[in-house]
């Protein structure tokens, strides 16, 4: 994790919180099982709420409570929908109220998806570009206000053609960021963006793939309605591949690439770190106006819901095309074990610990990073 030196007390306070973290969770899947109705896959609609406890390096440890509901399908052909909503906190005084969701019609004629945050999120910024160090870093305090959907139609088989519709507002910036093109105040910055997107969508399961691929491409195109500028735009790229080596070994591998232009809003440049892009290092911890990364993850049932899980990956931020030769590779490599949430569903509980070049970090989330 990137933080200071800690005292002995410090850091066996942080021990004892991993295993106690790490207890929680199993005792809350296995209330989870104890409690699912065996009904369940007859019903239109399922869901429970339960207590959560996170761990990331960018909140450290973090209560809450989560409300997860699943939409089983009307026909063999359409995905178990799914909507998750998270109510937690952090000792790093952080305050968050996020949701993601999956819904598909019937015949998986339309497929909805997006998420929000609203949050108000201390966090360390260091700086731009793929060179930054540690020492680089500073701390910034802010509210977010950040809304995703979008909206797909069939176009035949499993193929999706749509639309993204994408709007952050961040404010009460406590520092002045400045970057090669702006200067951000307090009053931060506050953009909306829209824009096509086109998905392919050959998986046997949402919140957890084992088989099959993934692709999906889209452009989105900003207006930054507080500073007026002309706009920038995001092209963005995610091919994932799922191959099952046997029937408990499934190897997931997946290629991300986002490039921006124009003036972008520091906190919206594609970036490294954090529970997805590279685990180990802190989330943001290099930014630049492009981000490509490649990465792999084998995953191996056990016994039970018990799993693991080995991971690594390689990637960079850069300016621009002709100065991505220039720049080090950042990687990460780790392990994780996995939980099944309970006998209904496929979802997991993921406990994930990634190292990099100048970091690591635990992770206890809902959900696989890819």
């Amino acid at each position: 994790m990137i933080y200071s030196v800690k005292s002995c007390r410090e850091k066996f306070t942080q021990v004892i919180s991993h295993r106690l973290i790490v207890l929680f969770v199993i005792l809350t899947s296995a209330i989870s099982s104890w409690s699912a109705d065996s009904t369940a896959q007859k019903r239109k609609h399922d869901f429970g709420i339960l207590p959560s406890a996170f761990y990331t390096p960018e909140t450290r440890l973090g209560l809450g409570v989560v409300f997860l509901t699943y939409f089983n399908p009307h026909d063999s052909t359409s995905y178990t929908g799914n909507a998750q909503f998270y109510l937690d906190a952090t000792i790093n005084k952080q305050v968050l109220f996020q949701s993601d969701y999956n819904v598909f019609t019937a015949n998986r004629k339309y497929y909805f998806k997006g998420q929000h945050d609203i949050s108000r999120f201390p966090e360390f910024f260091f700086g731009l570009g793929n060179m930054t160090e540690v020492k680089d870093r500073c701390v910034i305090d802010f509210n977010l206000a950040h809304l995703k959907t979008y909206f797909y139609r069939n176009i035949g088989g499993n193929k999706f053609l749509g639309l993204e519709l994408q709007h952050q507002t961040l404010f009460n910036l406590s520092k002045t960021i400045t970057t090669e093109d702006l200067t951000y105040t307090r009053n931060g910055y506050s953009v909306t963006g829209i824009g096509p997107t086109f998905l392919i969508d050959k998986r046997d399961y949402i919140l957890n793939p084992q088989h099959g691929y993934y692709f999906e491409a889209g452009y989105l195109h900003f207006l930054d309605h507080v500073h007026m500028t002309h706009g920038f735009g995001v092209f963005n790229l995610d091919a994932r591949h799922y191959r099952r080596l046997s029937k408990t070994t499934v190897l997931n591998t997946n290629f991300v690439y986002t490039g921006s232009y124009g003036v972008v809003p520091f906190r919206m440049l594609p970036f490294i770190g954090g529970p997805r892009f590279l685990r180990g290092y802190y989330y943001g911890r290099f930014r630049d106006k492009q981000m490509s990364l490649m990465r792999a993850e084998l995953r191996q049932d056990l016994f039970w819901r018990i799993g693991i899980a080995g991971f690594g990956g390689v990637g960079k931020v850069f300016h621009d095309v002709e100065s991505l030769a220039n720049y080090r590779l950042n990687y990460n490599y780790g392990a994780g074990l996995r939980i099944r949430i309970h006998d209904k569903s496929q979802a997991n509980i993921r406990i994930d610990y990634g190292r990099t070049r100048d970091s690591h970090g635990l992770y206890i989330v809902y959900g696989e990073a890819f």
